[in-house]
């Protein structure tokens, strides 16, 4: 029987018996040539190893000696480990995911702004995304497959890629450890314009408080928006005390979404879904807006004193950017597979607002935009410091960058790949604030 450990493309090696029938065949199958293989391999019996026959390529060139495969072997486990962030300088500050099932040319912005930061992108469904069924079927009950309807204001194709991308990450997590840090963003609309140390500086800070209430679980941080996507709302939302059971009485205020970033999908409006052990019992599509914002006000007595209109600057979940712990993410994840499978509900950013609002334990937003700066519905001249896409958008410290690691005459990039060539850092450089 023959067993086998697939490493990097860089590396694959087989052990198996030389009595193996592709052992056996290998001048027959060699003489044939080597259509149809996955790799042309070279066979080299290995000193000390009895009848094991390995097939190993490396870059090009067979590996022959027993040296030279324990060499390759333990590097490239080194290069695969999961445990450590990687980066140009080695060990980064945090692990940075994308799923995207198709090439694009921002997902290559997206790669080098990453590298600037710090870290390497590691691109979740290049290979198997658009073949990948989800372990649920299709998500849409009312038939039709997962193709995107007429009637339906998704820019995909295929709409379970909302789910996909979840489950992607999911399975990547499974051999991480569970303290490791994960950043997760969408991949064609993103970009990173601070190191990653900082980005995950910010992680603490923001997720930190919350973490120490519920016992040092670390919650999910969500990027901001503006807007309310994709339940309906008219623009105007209403906010009730979160102690007011009764949400047919009279709102608190009306919390105004800017007529720049307005929009609503009006998704699911008419539909109820099972709210909690708390009232409201059970929440309308068309009820979740006012719902999320009422929730993130002050409670108990200190709702009594909070200003009226005093709702956060970018209150609303982003579910294309999110950051937290491996083990708050699996926490997450495993809960949101099931709300999926319990409500049917298959646009994710809808989901994840149902699910924090059932557990707020789980998840939180960045509120403030203190990690992620959700720039739909933005003004770039009355909302920033100074405007996108200009030449002086970053200010920048020389002494700051100087002294970086990866500015020294001797830094040398741990590259993953041959003819690879460095892009700028991104220490010394700020972006505007908000």
């Amino acid at each position: 029987k023959a067993s086998g450990t697939l490493f990097p493309p860089m590396l694959t090696v087989y052990h198996m018996s030389s009595a193996h029938p592709l052992v056996q065949r290998r001048r027959q199958l060699f003489r044939r040539g080597a259509e149809g293989w996955i790799l042309v391999v070279t066979l080299a019996r290995l000193a000390g190893h009895g009848d094991a026959v390995a097939l190993i390529y490396k870059d090009g060139r067979p590996v022959e000696t027993h040296e030279q495969a324990l060499k390759s072997i333990w590097a490239s486990m080194e290069a695969v480990r999961r445990d450590v962030p990687k980066g140009p300088s080695g060990q980064a500050a945090a692990h940075v995911f994308a799923f995207s099932d198709q090439e694009n040319p921002m997902l290559c912005h997206l790669a080098r702004s990453v590298e600037a930061a710090g870290g390497w992108l590691q691109v979740l469904g290049l290979r198997d995304g658009k073949l990948k069924q989800l372990p649920w079927g299709d998500v849409d009950a009312r038939g039709g497959g997962s193709a995107t309807r007429a009637d339906e204001p998704w820019h995909f194709e295929d709409k379970s890629i909302m789910l996909k991308k979840h489950h992607f990450l999911a399975r990547a997590l499974r051999e991480m450890p569970p303290n490791a840090t994960v950043v997760f963003v969408d991949a064609f609309d993103v970009l990173f314009q601070r190191p990653l140390d900082e980005l995950v500086e910010a992680y603490k800070r923001v997720a930190g408080p919350a973490a120490a209430v519920s016992g040092g679980q670390w919650p999910v941080v969500y990027g901001g928006e503006v807007n309310c996507w994709p339940f309906p709302h008219s623009g105007e939302v209403p906010v009730h005390h979160p102690r007011q059971s009764d949400r047919s009485g009279g709102p608190r205020w009306m919390h105004s979404i800017p007529d720049d970033a307005s929009l609503s999908a009006g998704h699911n409006a008419e539909r109820s879904f099972d709210y909690g052990d708390q009232s409201p019992w059970s929440l309308r599509g068309d009820q979740v807006c006012s719902e999320w914002l009422t929730q993130q006000q002050p409670s108990d007595e200190e709702a009594g004193r909070a200003t009226p209109g005093s709702v956060a600057r970018f209150p609303f979940l982003c579910a294309g950017t999110f950051v937290g712990t491996v083990s708050s993410l699996r926490r997450l994840l495993r809960r949101l597979f099931m709300l999926y499978q319990e409500t049917g509900e298959y646009h994710d950013q809808a989901l994840l607002a149902l699910l924090l609002l059932r557990n707020r334990s789980l998840g939180m937003v960045d509120s403030a935009a203190e990690i992620f700066l959700g720039l739909h519905g933005h003004d770039e001249f009355r909302d920033l410091e100074r405007p996108l896409c200009r030449g002086d958008y970053f200010e920048f410290d020389a002494d700051i960058a100087a002294h970086a690691r990866e500015n020294q005459p001797d830094w040398r990039a741990q590259a993953p790949v041959l003819g690879y060539r460095r892009t700028r850092s991104l220490a010394g450089f700020s972006p505007p604030g908000v």
